[in-house]
């Protein structure tokens, strides 16, 4: 997806690069990268043990602590955003999403926005979607950042309105 100052698009990763990506990073401990977008380096993780206090196969994605020490580029802690309890748990929501058509598909670019509403008056319909963006979010200080996609459409048996 893309706004006016960031554009993002995760790929899997092969599996050559998942078996050389094992994690020693603090708070990474026996995590691999799942997946990895090369605009803004980062990635969901998927944990191969509980060494970082994750739940053995939970995928997530990192959010370093941006408190008091943000300015100083200094991580506290890290945080996590948690994207599904397990690998397939995460792999059949995507599929099933997929094949259910929940994704708009534009120039051939799957955009994983979610339902939010669709609404019908006079023969047009508003529908309102949204997607989390975990890169541009933190959870300390707590910052969510959401991007929306709205879609107008008009009924073509639709007549003008008048005054």
């Amino acid at each position: 997806m893309s706004i006016s100052n960031h554009y993002q698009s995760e790929s899997l990763l092969d599996l050559t690069l998942l078996s050389n990506g094992l994690q020693n990073k603090e708070g990474l401990q026996g995590c691999i990268p799942i997946s990895f977008c090369v605009h803004t380096g980062n990635g969901q993780f998927l944990a191969l043990s509980s060494q970082s206090g994750h739940r053995l196969g939970e995928m997530f994605w990192p959010s370093p602590d941006q408190s008091s020490d943000f300015l100083q580029r200094i991580p506290k802690r890290m945080n996590y955003f948690i994207s599904a309890g397990s690998y397939s748990e995460w792999l059949c929501d995507f599929a099933n999403n997929l094949s259910a058509k929940l994704y708009p598909t534009i120039n051939s670019e799957i955009y994983r926005f979610a339902l939010a509403g669709v609404v019908t008056t006079n023969g047009i319909t508003v529908k309102t979607t949204t997607a989390f963006l975990p890169e541009l979010s933190s959870i300390n200080p707590p910052l969510f950042f959401f991007t929306y996609r709205i879609s107008i459409s008009m009924d073509k048996n639709c007549s003008l309105v008048s005054e």
